[in-house]
């Protein structure tokens, strides 16, 4: 029986001798941000074995797991990465993302139960590290959109902007934006996305962010001029152009803007974590599909193969396509 590669290093290395490198760190988080699922898993797997005590390994898995849609086995990983590293608040961060995505698919009762937890993740996350923007941006984010009986409340995300103030003034601005959206306050809510915009150099996001509190009163030329804006700012060539385009889509905009965009994305060495590469691919696949281009979509379905074969939807689509 010929044994594989990976399981020969198993084999042959002590559990407890395993470990991540820095290098190999920072090759697993080039992977996610560029969409190379089957590698980053190559990378991990061996790390994070029944007997790991590796807590950054154990985060890098659970951020992959999100990527593929596994929330089960995302919330097991990063709750592994607190069990073995409880003073990092990167790790409690991403295991309250990870709870918080499972509840979103859960029923209303167990919703309830992981809602709370979330909550926790998220303040000690802060509590942690009173510095870390993401994780003050998620937890105002929370105590804006979670109801009262599990936590939530508009005042505890004001105080939460207001310590954003001195860690990051474009998510204190975007964070009271939403605030004011929430309060159906839109006049106050276009102002604070201004203000986001004006507080970063890099302000392509924010751009997009305005774009969708236009979308969503129905103002699309307005919408269109700020996605615009967006692109043209400063770090557009990233992940705003996959905003742009499913802002877009949602909209019923012109289908080959929406397909030049993601290409360019697909194209540009700035991908990000959020918009895994394999995920786009098969969104361009499904439009060009829509489009009568069937081999342009059995390509683009071939690249994500390639890239993510791990990936649920890729290998039901490939089987489907005969590929």
């Amino acid at each position: 029986m010929r044994i594989s590669p990976v399981l020969l290093i198993i084999l042959l290395i002590p559990l407890r001798l395993l470990a991540l490198t820095p290098a190999g760190r920072t090759d697993v988080i080039h992977d996610l941000q560029q969409g190379r699922a089957d590698h980053a898993l190559e990378l991990l797997q061996p790390v994070t074995a029944a007997s790991s005590n590796d807590a950054d390994a154990e985060q890098l898995l659970c951020r992959l797991a999100l990527q593929l849609e596994r929330w089960d086995e995302a919330v097991a990983a990063c709750q592994k990465a607190v069990t073995l590293d409880g003073s990092s608040s990167d790790n409690h961060l991403w295991y309250g993302r990870a709870l918080g995505e499972k509840a979103d698919r859960v029923s209303f009762i167990k919703a309830y139960g992981l809602a709370k937890r979330v909550k926790t993740e998220f303040e000690t996350a802060v509590s942690l590290d009173p510095r870390n923007a993401e994780a003050l941006s998620n937890l105002g984010e929370y105590y804006t959109e979670a109801p009262a009986i599990v936590g939530g409340g508009k005042d505890k995300a004001a105080q939460v902007a207001h310590r954003l103030d001195d860690v990051d003034q474009a998510r204190a601005e975007e964070l009271r934006g939403r605030i004011a959206m929430s309060n159906k306050d839109t006049a106050g809510a276009e102002m604070h996305f201004h203000a986001a915009i004006a507080a970063t150099p890099r302000s392509s996001n924010y751009w997009m962010i305005l774009a969708s509190f236009y979308q969503k009163q129905n103002d699309i030329l307005r919408m269109q001029e700020a996605i615009h804006s967006g692109l043209q700012a400063q770090g557009g060539r990233g992940e705003p152009l996959v905003d742009a385009a499913h802002l877009l889509m949602r909209t019923g905009q012109d289908p080959q803007t929406v397909i030049r965009l993601l290409r360019e994305y697909l194209a540009s060495p700035d991908k990000s974590e959020e918009e895994p590469a394999f995920r786009v691919h098969l969104l361009l696949a499904g439009l060009l599909n829509k489009q009568g281009d069937v081999e342009g979509a059995a390509h683009e379905i071939q690249d994500a193969t390639a890239i993510a074969s791990v990936y649920h939807p890729t290998r039901q689509i490939a089987t489907n396509t005969g590929r």
